[in-house]
């Protein structure tokens, strides 16, 4: 069998990462709560309030915009791991024929392959 090494490092820095987003995703929505409570109990003007909200609408637009991104990214990565295993055994059922006749297996294996 062969070594998914790359593709198993690379859905885990996605996982991480999403892990990462969501924790500041949480945060952010405990932010603009407790900066609506601060509004409400006069510590902003609405101004003030206005400016920060944004921030905080923009940073949690470009976080959930990531996170969509990871998400395609680690379906994609589970598309080509499960095709790829999928190939392989495949190719090592056919190989296990025990097959003499190298002109029998090689369109096999060529139309194997091109799928």
């Amino acid at each position: 069998m062969s070594n998914n090494w790359g593709a198993v490092q690379v859905d885990n820095d996605y996982e991480s990462e999403l892990i990462k987003i969501d924790k500041r995703l949480q945060q952010l929505i405990t932010k603009q709560s407790m900066l609506l409570d601060m509004y409400n109990d006069g510590d902003f003007t609405k101004d003030e309030w206005r400016a920060q909200n944004e921030l905080i609408r923009n940073e949690n637009q470009s976080l959930s915009n990531r996170k969509i991104e990871l998400l395609v990214l680690i379906n994609k990565e589970n598309i080509k791991d499960t095709n790829c295993l999928n190939f392989e055994k495949e190719i090592i059922s056919y190989i296990r024929l025990n097959t003499k006749n190298e002109e029998i297996l090689k369109p096999i294996l060529h139309k194997q392959i091109k799928k």
